[in-house]
Order: C-alpha cells, then sequence, then structure tokens
C-alpha cells in the first residue's frame, strides 16, 4: 500500500516518477504534510481564508487571482460611482421634497389660523421653531405661538406733549369769561382765539387760514 512504501531512499525524480504514476500515492504524501493539514485548517474558515487570500495577492501581484481582482474592480468601479451618484441625486431629491411638504404644511397651520404667509415669513416661522426648540411634531403649535407674536398691539392714545393752560395767558382770559361773553367765529375775540389755535397746530410761520373765518379774516 501506498502509506507502507519508504519514500526515504528515493532520488526528487524517482519521487516524481512514482507519484506520477500513482495519484493515490500523491495525495497520501500531501495529506501526511503538517503544512498543508494548516492550510486546510485556515481554509475552513471564512475570515481566515480571506486573510490568507489578500496575502497571496501581496505576494504574488501577478497570480491569477490578482489579476482577476483588478479586472473585477476595473469593471465594477464605474458602476460603483454612478450608483453612488444616483443614491445622492436621490437623497438630494427627496429632502427637497420633505422641505417643501414642511414649508406646504406650515403655510396650511397658518391657514387655519386665518393668516397668510407672505415671503419669507415661512423660514421666519422655521428659525423661530429653533430658537424655541419646537420639533416637526410641534409645527402647528410653532405657526400659533408664532402667529401671537405678530399680532398687532391694543391701540393706545399718548399724546405726545402733555396738554396744559398754565403758561397760556389767552386760556387764563378764557377762564374768567362769563356766560355773556362771545367767542363766536364773527368776532374778534374768537378770531383771535381761532388764529391761536391755528398756529398751535401748524407753527407760527404759516399763515392763518380756514373756511370759517374767511369773511372776517
Amino acid at each position: 500500500m501506498a502509506r507502507d512504501i519508504d519514500a526515504e531512499p528515493l532520488t526528487e525524480q524517482e519521487l516524481l516518477d512514482l507519484v506520477a504514476g500513482s495519484p493515490r500515492l500523491m495525495r497520501t504524501i500531501t495529506d501526511a504534510d503538517p503544512r498543508v493539514k494548516l492550510i486546510e485548517l485556515l481554509h475552513q474558515n471564512k475570515e481566515f481564508r480571506e486573510v490568507i487570500e489578500e496575502m497571496g495577492v501581496k505576494v504574488a501581484p501577478d497570480s491569477h487571482l490578482a489579476r482577476a481582482r483588478r479586472h473585477a474592480r476595473a469593471e465594477i468601479e464605474p458602476l460603483v460611482g454612478e450608483v453612488k451618484k444616483l443614491h445622492k441625486e436621490l437623497t438630494d431629491r427627496k429632502g427637497e421634497q420633505d422641505t417643501q411638504a414642511f414649508y406646504d404644511g406650515l403655510r396650511r397651520y397658518a391657514n387655519e389660523e386665518g393668516a397668510e404667509l407672505l415671503a419669507g415669513e415661512v423660514e421666519e416661522i422655521v428659525a423661530f421653531m429653533k430658537d424655541n426648540e419646537y420639533g416637526p411634531k410641534a409645527a402647528k403649535a410653532a405657526v400659533v405661538a408664532w402667529l401671537e407674536t405678530k399680532a398687532p398691539a391694543e391701540p393706545t392714545f399718548e399724546p405726545a406733549k402733555a396738554f396744559t393752560f398754565a403758561d397760556d395767558e389767552h386760556a387764563k382770559a378764557l377762564d374768567k369769561l362769563g356766560p355773556a361773553d362771545d367767542l363766536g367765529p364773527s368776532t374778534p375775540r374768537g378770531i383771535a382765539h381761532a388764529e391761536r389755535v391755528w398756529h398751535s397746530m401748524f407753527g407760527k410761520d404759516r399763515k392763518f387760514q380756514s373756511p370759517a373765518f374767511a369773511q372776517t379774516a
């Protein structure tokens, strides 16, 4: 049997001739080699097998495996580039669509509150949401809160200058008038009073003119 053959006294050529004439003998010899056993053991593990292949490519860059990998990479790289480009375009397009849908939602919430957003106000609401930590799910509440900040203030009247008669000699004279005194537009005192009021409203440099006193001016 092949395992009983003593190959030690054989020359290298005699051993090769013997193996060539008996394939089973070749298998017996290789199975007995510890290096073969180690390689077979490593190849049973996928992770180890990939490491061995990488090492083989580095050791023998012109091997069949190395050439096959370079050929495959040359064919695949353009396709990978196109796939990445398409993925980016789809991602950007989806982002734009999502943003537009969000903006449309803000406008709809404002319409529900009886308001119509002007140009640039959608961006103001987005900034308002960021500043006040409103999330996308709280968009409606954010629109309502933003509209409240835009509500017109209650009108109040505050004179720019307090009205007083303390230093007005003409006013002091009016305080002394009795029920029979006349300040009508046709009387000298009425005309003087109207002219004084006119200049207090429009300034001393503006000529006193009023249809009510046209017949006496």
